[in-house]
């Protein structure tokens, strides 16, 4: 249980990193993507 626990914990990490630089990259507000 404590392996997978890290494992999805991993999981979070490179998502919230990919999302991190997608929007340094991009620049932009991102709530324009969410129409608001």
């Amino acid at each position: 249980m404590d392996d997978e626990a890290s494992r999805v914990s991993s999981v979070v990490e490179q998502i919230l990193g990919w999302m991190h630089r997608k929007l340094r990259q991009n620049n932009a507000d991102p709530l324009k993507d969410f129409n608001i």
